[in-house]
Parts: C-alpha cells; structure tokens; sequence
C-alpha cells in the first residue's frame, strides 16, 4: 500500500500529474516519533522537513501543541481554527501565483 504523500509523488514522476504542492496534514501523532504514523519515507516529519528546506524545497512545518488526533473534526475549537486558517493562507499563495501567470 502507498501512502496519500507517495501516491502523489509517485504520479509525478511517472509523468502523470505536475504536482505543484503538497499538504501534509496529520503526521502528528507522536511527538516521539516512534509510530509509522508520524514518519514520511522512513524519516521522522521534522527530519523530512528539514532536509526538504535544505534542499531548497519551500517547506513550512506547523506545531499545534493541544492538537490531538482528528482535532480538526471540532470547528469551534482555537487550535483547530487556527491550523485550518494557517492551511486556507498556505493554499491560497500557489493558487494566486499560477493565477497571475
């Protein structure tokens, strides 16, 4: 089974799709990292975040201390509002480049 994240990158090397961004959202749920959960290709979330920076990638990582698992399912809740806020200004910059291209 391919994971959401490979899927994704797995067209775009085949040439299906041009991936032009990608939003993980849950890879959260140990800060341990000690669950598959909380690793993309093998490597802990921060791990990969850091090497895609380093590699010129634009990355943003967010922290949402309080954000337990599927905490985005309570709209009323400060952490929820304020993540799914962080994604609608993350989304809306690709979205307004390609537009004025």
């Amino acid at each position: 089974m391919i994971a959401p994240e490979g899927s994704a990158l797995l067209a775009n090397q085949r040439g299906e799709v041009t991936l032009g961004f990608q939003s993980l959202e849950c890879p959260m749920l140990d800060e341990r990292q000690r669950t598959r959960s909380n690793r993309l290709d093998g490597l802990p979330v921060w791990t990969r975040a850091l090497r895609l920076s380093h590699a010129g990638v634009p990355t943003e990582l967010h922290v949402y201390p309080g954000g337990c698992h599927v905490f985005q399912m309570a709209p009323d809740n400060p952490v929820t509002q304020q993540a799914n806020g962080d994604i609608d200004e993350w989304l809306a910059r690709p979205i307004a480049s390609s537009a004025s291209r």
